[in-house]
């Protein structure tokens, strides 16, 4: 296990505050440090790695496997706000910048393996039960939707966290779970005075 301070104070040399959600990135951590090892962990929506780098942290040494899905790494870039050059776009390589930030964390690159697709596309290729499911894609009310049909691989007493609780992204996962009484909210994300969305937690039933 590699503690939260780590991961956070190797993030905040890299990224513009505006890209730092502390609070969410504990959460995180938190969780995946509860998780049975050695456990597999999805996260939808990886980008520049902050919060599967937190995961892959809090999992540490234990044989765990994290696993992050976006087409970005198809594309080989992305562009984010500079630290050093706050009003400033930067674009750099996505998949090295994961692996950069995970390296100077002490993660291997075996710990962590990245998928240059969309989820929906990869889905039909996965096999493997879930103990954590990370969503952090496209918030649309279609593509949340189908981002939810990965969480029949979630384990019994396994989590799935969505982030950016949003209209489209609260009514997308409603309507999945509706009949599907094995999903427990855990807790339900709602909105800040200062505008961010904070994530929901889900745990399926035994």
């Amino acid at each position: 296990m590699i503690a939260i301070e780590t991961v956070l104070a190797q993030i905040k040399k890299r990224y513009s505050p505006a890209y730092i959600r502390e609070d969410y990135l504990r959460c995180l951590w938190a969780y995946a440090s509860w998780l049975s090892t050695p456990a597999i962990v999805v996260e939808i929506g990886t980008q520049y790695g902050c919060s599967l780098v937190t995961m892959a942290a809090a999992l540490h040494g234990t044989d765990s496997r994290l696993y992050g899905i976006d087409p970005v790494f198809a594309t080989g870039i992305f562009t984010y706000l500079d630290l050093h050059e706050p009003y400033s776009l930067t674009q750099v390589s996505s998949e090295e910048k994961v692996r950069e930030l995970a390296r100077a964390c002490g993660i291997s690159d075996e710990e962590i393996m990245l998928i240059p697709e969309r989820s929906w596309e990869y889905l039909p290729k996965w096999n493997t039960p879930l103990d954590l499911l990370f969503v952090d894609g496209e918030h649309g009310y279609e593509p949340v939707k189908k981002d939810c049909e990965w969480l029949r691989w979630v384990k019994p007493g396994g989590y799935a966290v969505f982030d950016d609780w949003l209209w489209d992204v609260e009514r997308a996962v409603k309507e999945y779970i509706a009949n599907k009484p094995q999903w427990h909210i855990l807790h339900e994300g709602t909105h800040r005075p200062e505008g961010e969305m904070v994530v929901t937690i889900l745990r399926r039933g035994e």
